[in-house]
């Protein structure tokens, strides 16, 4: 994580909280009025299809313009899967295609038309399966990438078709997209992962902390897109896969003990990531990965671009604040488009990537000064750095030396009140989660009996934070398992130095259930 803090105190809370998180009364009925959104947006995609498709190349009344189609795609196991083709002109000219599939129909999958301008290439756009119009059952994309693959055999079967595909996806459309190098199928020759992952059980279980409010929320946001299967199959089903298993398989892109999938990847990949995002470490992940395990000839060719917000750019809480960083989370995508498109060219010093170099990410804001919104910078490896170790102490310090005898702390924690968490990586309107999307003012759960709050001295000049945060506790809890959250915070003073418009604003979290302190293959021993 890239931050520059300019603060006067900095501030480290452990805490106990559990899953269930309260929500506002409006977020249900504004869920659901986005959802109702969606679904007409995308019918009303598959219907301007039939439209365009009729007044084609066909029947002559729309000269020049791309050949729209639509058709079902028999998948191995026999389901057919709706698809969608934008042939541009010439008709019967040899051209790629770029193939983006999504539970979300059109609102999502257009992304593929974008390299038809572009590239004059076929856009392929498809609704995954048991969504939407597709048959089957929706199954979490766990089949993404034998449909992929047999998507692709029938792009190359097509008579326009060179015989090459790339493929685009953003969020869950990338999950399935990252799931084809499991095949390594050799017609593909270019990917573009945005906000997203290849390492399912990371994601949902991260160091064995199940993120209920964002899994449960989504699954259910997308109960009308796939016929209830979210609901009714997947949330027991993650549940009842809490560990590390053959179940995950097909949605994980490296993980011992199934074989490491990054060396199938012999293409430069455009990566675009987001620090808010709910998939930013994962990502990130997955990024290192292909950097060092994918075919030697591509592994300095892959780019990554980190933007400030991710999926947090559509919270318009957060975008209200501060509608610098959603400008500059935009920018990050048109700039990933336009290399891609490059990259999908065959061009990878073309007149985008030269602006740019290896890893490109926007510096987060100091929070105690309004007018630094952050900036973008670019280097070719991750910036050097020192670790500094700071301990727990005595009353409530944060301290570069040690204490010379042992202490500790302790709280009382009810589950009948939980713990809120505020702010963080989540998905506007799908999650509960209080307070902004990404960062968020954290002093008024920093003040309540359950959380212990330890404080470093005032800082005498800025802090850059880079690398990974980790912390190291040692814990004792009248219960068999429990989970501990660790937050860290930017503290900044008020008024002349007093609590007026203070703010202790959230900088990175991270969590660990204790029954997976080991590893999440197999159950740790009982506290």
């Amino acid at each position: 994580f890239a931050q520059v803090a300019r603060p006067k105190i900095k501030t480290l809370a452990a805490q106990l909280q559990a899953s269930s998180l309260l929500g506002t009364a409006m977020r249900p009925l504004l869920q659901s009025i986005c959802l109702a959104s969606v679904i007409l947006v995308s019918q009303a995609g598959n219907s301007l299809d039939r439209l365009i498709g009729m007044l084609g190349k066909d029947h002559g009344m729309l000269r020049g313009i791309p050949d729209v189609s639509r058709t079902q795609v028999r998948m191995s196991d026999g389901v057919q899967v709706s698809t969608s083709v934008i042939n541009p002109t010439p008709y019967k000219a040899k051209k790629a295609a770029v193939l983006c599939r999504s539970p979300y129909g059109h609102l999502s999958n257009w992304l593929a038309t974008l390299f038809v301008n572009l590239n004059n290439f076929a856009a392929v756009m498809q609704d995954d399966r048991g969504t939407l119009t597709s048959g089957g059952t929706f199954d979490m994309f766990r089949m993404a990438n034998d449909d992929g693959l047999k998507t692709m055999e029938w792009i190359i079967s097509q008579p326009w078709s060179n015989g090459v595909v790339y493929s685009v996806g953003i969020s869950a459309d990338g999950m399935g997209e990252i799931a084809l190098i499991l095949q390594s199928p050799n017609m593909l020759k270019g990917q573009w992962w945005g906000w997203t992952t290849g390492n399912g059980h990371a994601f949902v279980y991260p160091q064995g902390m199940y993120r209920q409010d964002l899994l449960e929320g989504y699954m259910h946001a997308m109960y009308l897109f796939t016929r209830g299967a979210s609901v009714d199959n997947i949330i027991p089903a993650v549940r009842q896969h809490e560990s590390w298993s053959a179940w995950w398989y097909n949605i994980t892109d490296c993980r011992a003990p199934t074989p490491c999938h990054y060396a199938n990847v012999n293409f430069p990949v455009v990566n675009t990531a987001g620090w808010w995002d709910i998939f930013s470490q994962v990502q990130l992940d997955d990024f290192a990965g292909i950097r060092t395990r994918s075919d030697p000839d591509v592994r300095d060719k892959h780019v990554l671009i980190i933007d400030p917000l991710g999926h947090c750019s559509g919270d318009p809480l957060a975008d209200v604040s501060n509608p610098f960083l959603l400008k500059e989370s935009a920018k990050a995508l048109q700039v990933s488009a336009n290399l891609a498109s490059e990259f999908f060219n065959g061009q990878f010093n073309g007149s985008v990537r030269s602006t740019l170099k290896r890893l490109n990410f926007f510096v987060m804001r100091d929070f105690a000064n309004i007018l630094d919104q952050g900036w973008w910078t670019s280097v070719d490896e991750w910036p050097a750095y020192q670790a500094w170790v700071l301990y727990l102490r005595q009353k409530g310090a944060l301290d570069p030396v040690a204490a010379t005898e042992n202490s500790s702390a302790s709280y009382s924690y009810d589950p009948s009140s939980p713990t809120p968490m505020i702010g963080g990586g989540n998905i506007p309107f799908v999650c509960k989660t209080g307070g902004n999307c990404g960062s968020a003012d954290q002093l008024e759960r920093e003040g309540r009996t359950d959380v212990l709050t330890f404080d470093s001295d005032e800082l005498t000049s800025d802090l850059a934070i880079v690398g990974r945060l980790h912390a190291r506790l040692f814990v004792s809890s009248s219960a068999k398992d429990t989970d501990f959250v660790v937050t860290i915070s930017d503290l900044s003073p008020g008024i002349f130095g007093s609590s007026l418009w203070s703010h202790s604003m959230l900088v990175r979290y991270g969590a660990l259930r204790m029954r997976w302190r080991d590893g999440t293959s197999n159950q740790s021993s009982p506290m």
